[in-house]
């Protein structure tokens, strides 16, 4: 039970840093949050399915520019946004499952 009430705490801090930078409208720095959420987790618990059907146990490649023309406009940072959006998703759904199992775990045994 201390383990799931240590990694929820430090969650928590990846958590007020994420809002912190999508509050600043600060994408990188909000993906550098949820990469560092997403590295905490157990590897076993990071399994996922894609829209394809394709069983996946790393986040989505981040979208970046190929070319300077792409760092032009907002198209890069349309995609940043909704990787961010995206990949919140993902870890949350991924940190509830491994916070829920282990609970579970915890007062069953």
């Amino acid at each position: 039970m201390v383990l799931v009430e240590t990694m929820t705490q430090a969650w928590t801090q990846y958590r007020n840093g994420l809002v912190f930078a999508v509050g600043k409208k600060d994408l990188d720095s909000a993906i550098v949050y949820i990469k560092g959420m997403w590295a905490m987790l157990p590897e076993k618990d990071r399994g996922w399915t894609d829209k394809d059907g394709v069983e996946r146990n790393e986040l989505p490649p981040v979208p970046t520019a190929k070319e300077l023309k792409d760092m032009a406009g907002s198209q890069l940072t349309v995609k940043k946004w909704n990787w961010v959006q995206n990949a919140t998703v993902l870890i949350e759904e991924r940190i509830s499952g491994w916070v829920h199992h282990n609970i579970d775990m915890a007062y069953n045994r």
